[in-house]
């Protein structure tokens, strides 16, 4: 009975901490798309991927966090030179694109948890 217990209780804590991490990318990438409307939107959302990235890297596609930051860092450099507005509103889709993907990963379903 008490390896039950805790086969239990471990299990309990593994979806949670799941349900939780889950929570955490999502909102953390729900903030990050909404910086994407500032002027410097680029800038911001490097720093914050860069505040972000071990715990991120923890349950999301390393690779799709890399892609993010090089979208982010592409969208800072071409907000900075003037007259590249169709270039920016592209590096800002492809942007939102990667961090949509990163999102979609975080769906709380039963393959995701095992």
């Amino acid at each position: 009975m008490k390896n039950f217990l805790l086969a239990l209780f471990l299990l309990a804590a593994v979806l949670t901490l799941s349900l939780v991490n889950a929570h955490y990318v999502r909102a953390e990438i729900s903030a990050m798309q909404s910086l994407l409307s500032a002027s410097d939107g680029g800038k911001a959302v490097y720093d914050r991927l860069c505040e972000d990235e071990f715990l991120l890297s923890l349950s999301s596609n390393h690779l799709l966090i890399e892609q993010a930051m090089q979208c982010a860092i592409d969208l800072s450099c071409l907000e900075k030179t003037p007259g590249s507005t169709a270039e920016a509103e592209a590096a800002r889709s492809k942007l939102r694109l990667a961090l949509s993907e990163i999102e979609s990963g975080e769906k709380c379903n039963f393959s995701g948890l095992f």
